[in-house]
């Protein structure tokens, strides 16, 4: 018995003498999880995936079932193929499957990065905002930075730039570049875009979408690189995407980027911390590597100061950061730290909260850290009472 769901996306699952050709319509609103089917006895070929922690998981019982019941009233007259459509997702909400706005779908105030001021441009389509967090300058030659932030639903056009780095910060959104399969990226994806690559991102129908994306905004059009002509990515388009999963970090703790297990002991933190290499030094923005530094509740480190200078940018929790000869500051999710070259400074964890940044140690031709003594933990332990914000 051939149970058939007609549209743009079909996939093949068999249960016994039945196939059913499940159709995701549409496909950013319903969630087809392989592992569900095949415990309940199905075998898939070639699954696309709309998958969400905050979309419940399918019901394979019901949905087989249902397509027993339906199959068997429909033998005698369809000479045992049955071809029925369902067009809207009603059939997958009875089903378990919900739209991920009406379950748990990632909201505005969900986003831990500011979501910056609205952008005024026909390149893009829905409400899309921007917020500057580094400006590329002499002092530091660090990669243009910013964080753009995807309404439910919008997107930009297609388009290209200079080489990009992103790096996913919260929500749910999609990336496509030309002629390959649109991919579903989530909060702790890290994403290079060599430069001249034709791509177009955004959110996905139901979450807000938030990205950093650190580019080099010093390159140009190649001449004979032909005109893209029209460059919009039409409603219908965007209706009717297959969305594939981006091969997604394994992250853990609630933290937004990858970590190993284990913490690592060092003299000049006083307690464990972990360290991860988020962005090798060879990538697509020319920027300097970034290594995700995680310190546990009251851990910091020592003072020190960096032959090229330093820029942290907060990803989670609440911290300390501070310039010798300059008022301790509190630090929060989005936040960005310059510290210029050879300067002294200091940064770590609030006594009741764990803390983590992004790390970049500017001007990579002037290497070299210099560390000297510890905060006393007297000192430390009398900062929350002169906290700023």
């Amino acid at each position: 018995m051939s149970v058939h769901l007609p549209c743009t996306v079909n996939t093949p699952y068999m249960y016994g003498a039945y196939t059913i050709d499940v159709c995701l319509v549409p496909a950013r609103c319903t969630a087809v999880v392989r592992q569900d089917f095949a415990a309940e006895g199905w075998q898939g070929r070639g699954m696309q995936t709309v998958k969400s922690e905050n979309i419940p998981e399918i019901n394979a019982s019901e949905m087989r079932e249902f397509i027993r019941i339906f199959a068997a009233q429909q033998q005698k007259n369809m000479n045992r193929t049955v071809l029925f459509c369902l067009l809207t997702s009603a059939f997958f909400v009875s089903c378990g499957v919900k739209k991920q706005a009406g379950n748990g779908g990632v909201t505005r105030e969900d986003l831990t990065f500011p979501v910056g001021e609205k952008i005024e441009s026909p390149a893009f389509s829905g409400d899309a905002y921007l917020q500057n967090l580094i400006a590329n300058d002499t002092l530091f030659n660090f990669p243009q930075t910013n964080c753009v932030t995807f309404s439910p639903g919008s997107h930009s056009s297609w388009h290209r730039h200079g080489g990009m780095v992103v790096l996913v910060t919260g929500g749910v959104g999609i990336y496509q570049e030309e002629g390959k399969p649109a991919q579903v990226l989530r909060k702790g994806d890290v994403l290079q875009i060599e430069a001249g690559v034709r791509h177009w991102h955004g959110a996905t129908n139901d979450n807000w979408f938030s990205q950093v994306v650190v580019y080099d905004m010093s390159w140009t059009r190649p001449e004979g690189l032909a005109d893209d002509g029209d460059n919009a990515v039409a409603d219908d388009y965007y209706d009717q995407l297959v969305l594939e999963e981006y091969a997604h970090p394994a992250t853990a703790d609630g933290l937004m980027f990858a970590t190993p297990d284990e913490p690592v002991s060092l003299p000049t933190f006083t307690g464990p911390v972990r360290l991860a290499g988020t962005l090798g030094e060879e990538n697509a923005a020319g920027a300097p590597s970034l290594h995700y530094v995680v310190f546990e509740p009251g851990v910091y480190n020592a003072w020190h100061s960096h032959a090229g200078g330093q820029i942290l940018i907060v990803t989670d929790g609440v911290g300390y950061h501070q310039i010798e000869g300059q008022p301790v500051e509190v630090l929060r999710t989005g936040d960005v730290v310059q510290c210029p070259p050879g300067v002294r400074h200091w940064h770590g964890a609030t006594p009741n909260s764990r803390f983590a940044h992004l790390a970049a140690n500017t001007n990579p031709e002037r290497p070299g850290v210099e560390w000297y003594e510890l905060l006393p933990r007297e000192g430390y332990e009398q900062l929350q009472k002169g906290d700023k914000r």
